[in-house]
């Protein structure tokens, strides 16, 4: 299929669409939005960026450029780790959401909240915070406050209790989209008249997985509902280190085969070697000898297991559990138990791991070295 490079009458049209001010050809303005390249997609800077704020502006966007033949690339914050939708050649017109940053709803009956693309980590997160403390939102642990919460969920990410309930795209029930020939659909039982969005496969075909991991490739996502969960106010982190990869592996499948009482209490568990402990230093200031980690007490492999509970004794109950399996894993089936040792975190540690959102996938990033996710219990992550 050959498309149209958009020109000043696309422009007028768009502008006729989302006003003046929301659309540009301005190649200061156009150039900003250059993404990095991500999982082999060269990003190309857009010939048009158009913000919209509502579902109707997007329905005569997608009409018209479907008419005309221009491609469109559609992103909430571009902040996407993973399998993100960056402006591939031809540029075309980039459909910027960020504008759509309303949270519609809250129903802790039910436990959703129906957000647009736009909505951030942060904003989310204190929103919940403030008016709604008892319940903890799917915002992706690690990324950035200006992540949007969309962009993660339909990139099939990690939340801030991945480990406990699964993948984020788990944590999403049903959607609105907005198809390039102008057709708006609900997914799941939000397609049903006045059915509330509690439940993402609904009736017939499920049109969700199908539309998931497309990152607006295939439609507009204009509204979700994600999932949310209770958020107690016992935790902590347990962590213990190792010489190497293997009893970090295996001691941490059998962790999560504790699945009723001990496992679903680790919201997140994540670990990997020793560079990672000073991910968030310049990588210019940071030893790479093991000789500096050694002295500062650091395992060359380290597991760590975050915890909620909703009690004290709950809690404690978790931790001993965890210990005392790390103690009987290290004394009869570690490869190397004698170097496995508990990792006593000092709390402000522990208190910068709790603070949420929790921006250490960015330092990561920039790092080579190895890391380790349980997705949900006895599922491995590996990088």
């Amino acid at each position: 299929m050959s498309y149209k490079l958009p020109d000043e009458k696309d422009l007028e049209a768009m502008i006729g669409i989302v006003g003046k001010s929301y659309a540009t050809n301005n190649k200061a303005i156009t150039a900003s939005y250059l993404a990095k390249s991500v999982m082999g997609l060269e990003s190309q800077i857009p010939d048009i960026v158009v913000r919209p704020k509502y579902t109707e502006e997007i329905r005569k966007i997608l009409i018209y450029c479907t008419a005309e033949k221009i491609p469109v690339s559609p992103v909430s914050a571009g902040l996407s780790g993973g399998f993100a939708c960056p402006t591939i050649r031809p540029g075309g017109v980039l459909l910027d959401l960020s504008r759509m940053d309303r949270i519609i709803e809250i129903d802790t009956e039910n436990r959703y909240a129906i957000v647009e693309p736009g909505v951030t980590n942060g904003a989310l997160w204190a929103y919940m915070h403030k008016n709604y403390p008892d319940w903890a939102p799917p915002i992706a642990d690690g990324a950035p406050p200006a992540a949007t919460v969309v962009g993660d969920a339909i990139d099939r990410g990690f939340s801030l209790y991945t480990s406990s309930v699964g993948p984020q795209g788990d944590n999403f029930m049903c959607a609105e989209v907005v198809f390039p020939n102008g057709d708006v659909i609900r997914t799941g039982s939000w397609a049903l008249p006045t059915a509330k969005p509690f439940y993402k496969y609904g009736l017939g075909p499920d049109i969700w997985s199908f539309l998931m991991g497309s990152q607006g490739a295939l439609g507009v996502f204009t509204k979700v509902a994600v999932k949310i969960f209770p958020h107690p106010k016992f935790k902590t982190v347990v962590a213990w280190g190792m010489s190497n990869p293997y009893d970090m592996q295996n001691l941490t499948l059998e962790v999560g085969k504790q699945e009723f009482g001990v496992a679903h209490n680790t919201v997140m568990v994540q670990g990997g070697n020793y560079p990672l402990v000073m991910a968030r230093w310049p990588k210019d200031k940071v030893p790479h000898d093991y000789e500096f980690y050694k002295e500062i007490g650091v395992s060359p492999w380290w597991m760590n297991w975050e915890c909620w509970a909703q009690t004290q004794e709950e809690l404690d109950y978790v931790v001993n559990r965890i210990n005392n399996m790390a103690e009987d894993f290290k004394k009869n089936r570690a490869q190397d138990g004698e170097a496995m040792k508990p990792w006593e975190l000092h709390p402000k540690q522990i208190a910068s791991r709790m603070k949420k959102p929790n921006k250490i996938a960015i330092p990561y990033s920039f790092w080579e070295a190895g890391f380790l996710f349980i997705m949900e219990r006895n599922s491995l992550f590996m990088n």
